[in-house]
């Protein structure tokens, strides 16, 4: 049977069964103890006070969006400024806001939000009387952002909605962000099916995400009293149905406990990868604080990376292109007739040039040696 190399796995060991049995034991499956546990233990492990579980990262990026405006109480609608390579999820959270979306150029060493391009946006939106509200920068395949991005944030006062779905539990610049979000999607660091965590130190944000996560509720903590018990069903507010499941969450915290060795192994099969292709006309990522919940590759010009995605298919490796956004249709819509290109040229050259493969724990050295090989093959090399 022909080798596959997947681009994610979920590994359910005996800690997940575990803790499923002891929900399912308990018949409390939805947001109780569990889903607690998995928010609390996000939160202060990256150094956070407050954590909320919910149904997934993408509504977590919605809902943080959402409390800022309504903490600040703008009556106008909010500008973010996105990076110009992510995942769909971060502009389309956004939009589900009520907000306006503008993009900014990445970095090529590492595919994130680039400082001097942030920079220039927020200073140019300043000059032309629309300035930008709430930054949104993503840490993208396992890689943290420049903590100059933050630098630049706080020189200006903006806000920041940090999108770390694909970057749980790198080991640093993952504790900064007026409000931070995790994913426990399927076939992410911690690969639960389903579920997002939202962090923040500000107690008031933290109650306004708690309402929008549960209909708008006007009393977390109604006590037992049978005078005052029905304020738990009062609402102040709307909001929506965001609540996780403690199944999820039982699986999630598995992985959570098992977070070391699964980084680790992340990281092992990327160094592997890197040393059998480094001599190739690849630009490759970095070690260096990186968890590689994927393994991001951009190709020199002159690759065709369209024949060697193609060929790597017919071999059974999965690939995808790498987080492109300026080209995706929903977004051109927003800008007829601009050269998105042209505006954001180092997000154009990953566009065309860049891919990603898997370098997930279900993967062995084997895999990364077949993975590797076929790299090379396609490359002609």
């Amino acid at each position: 049977m022909k080798r596959q190399v997947s681009l994610g796995s979920v590994s359910i060991t005996d800690i997940e069964r575990k803790y499923i049995n002891q929900v399912l034991d308990s018949t409390l499956v939805g947001p109780f103890e569990f889903s607690k546990k998995v928010a609390s233990t996000v939160a202060n492990l990256h150094g956070f006070q407050y954590g909320r579980y919910l149904n997934s990262g993408q509504s977590a990026l919605t809902i943080a969006v959402r409390s800022i405006a309504r903490q600040k109480g703008w009556k106008h609608k909010p500008l973010v400024a996105t990076p110009s390579c992510t995942y769909i999820s971060t502009q389309a959270s956004c939009i589900f806001a009520g907000c306006d979306i503008c993009l900014v150029d990445v970095d090529l060493d590492n595919i994130n939000m680039d400082p001097a391009s942030l920079r220039k946006s927020i200073q140019s939106h300043i000059a032309i009387g629309k300035p930008i509200d709430i930054v949104m920068p993503v840490h993208l395949c396992g890689k943290p952002v420049s903590r100059e991005i933050k630098d630049i944030c706080d020189e200006f006062n903006l806000p920041t909605v940090v999108d770390s779905c694909e970057t749980i539990f790198a080991p640093r610049d993952l504790d900064w962000g007026t409000i931070v979000c995790f994913s426990t999607f399927s076939n992410h660091t911690i690969g639960a099916g389903a579920g997002g965590v939202v962090c923040t130190n500000d107690k008031e944000l933290d109650f306004f995400l708690f309402q929008q996560i549960s209909h708008g509720r006007e009393n977390e903590h109604p006590g037992t009293d049978p005078h005052t018990v029905g304020d738990r069903f009062r609402f102040s507010e709307w909001g929506e149905s965001l609540k996780p499941s403690d199944l999820y969450a039982a699986v999630a915290l598995g992985a959570i406990d098992r977070r070391q060795e699964i980084i680790a192994a992340q990281r092992r099969n990327a160094k592997e990868l890197s040393n059998l292709i480094r001599d190739l006309p690849l630009r490759l990522p970095t070690m260096d604080n990186h968890t590689f919940m994927f393994y991001p590759i951009v190709a020199y010009d002159g690759v065709d990376v369209t024949k060697l995605l193609t060929y790597l298919h017919d071999n059974n490796i999965f690939t995808r292109r790498l987080m492109p956004i300026t080209n995706q249709p929903v977004i051109q819509k927003m800008a007829p007739g601009v050269d998105l290109d042209k505006l954001y040229p180092n997000a154009a050259l990953i566009n065309r040039q860049g891919f990603y493969v898997g370098s997930h724990p279900g993967l062995v050295s084997d895999d990364i040696a077949y993975l590797g090989e076929h790299i090379r093959r396609g490359l002609g090399s």
